[in-house]
């Protein structure tokens, strides 16, 4: 994995950047390391004292892998260029279970956790673009969950939580 710190990368682009002020996203990609991937190279979901980071794919595709299937890993999600990941990781400070591989030759742009977290506290505007965003996955996740828990008492449970967690 070839890393650079790079100003090139155009936030504005990004779903939860993009209605952000200029000044606070000039603030943001001056943070930005990228990195060149080759397909099958993992994306680090944290730097090596556990910081977490928010990923933005710039371009290629990123694969979202369930590792904890008996069959082998599984791929739950593919990334596009443009959008993000990570940001749950960021906001508890727990790296999640799922892997993040490059599908294709794909650069990454990172942001390191602490200073994101840093940037949203000064940016209350990006803090809720980005809580809205989380918001808009989990509904989506439910509407997903409630077409499949018919029928299966382990996917009805874990739907009864999801609507709980999302009133």
């Amino acid at each position: 994995m070839n890393s650079r710190r790079q100003q090139l990368v155009n936030l504005a682009a990004v779903d939860i950047f993009r209605d952000m002020a200029a000044e606070p996203l000039a603030e943001l990609e001056a943070l930005v390391v990228t990195h060149a991937l080759g397909p099958g190279d993992a994306v680090a979901a944290a730097s090596a004292d556990g910081d977490a980071h928010l990923s933005i794919v710039v371009d290629g595709r990123v694969g979202i892998y369930y590792p904890g299937n008996p069959c082998g890993k599984v791929l739950v999600a593919e990334i596009a260029p443009g959008a993000s990941f990570g940001e749950f990781s960021v906001i508890s400070g727990e790296i999640g279970q799922s892997i993040a591989e490059a599908l294709a030759p794909t650069t990454i742009a990172q942001i390191p956790g602490h200073a994101f977290e840093r940037f949203l506290r000064a940016n209350p505007d990006a803090a809720f673009l980005l809580l809205r965003k989380l918001i808009r996955e989990v509904r989506s996740l439910d509407r997903q969950l409630s077409k499949r828990a018919s029928g299966d008492t382990h996917l009805t449970a874990l739907y009864q939580d999801l609507v709980r967690f999302t009133l």
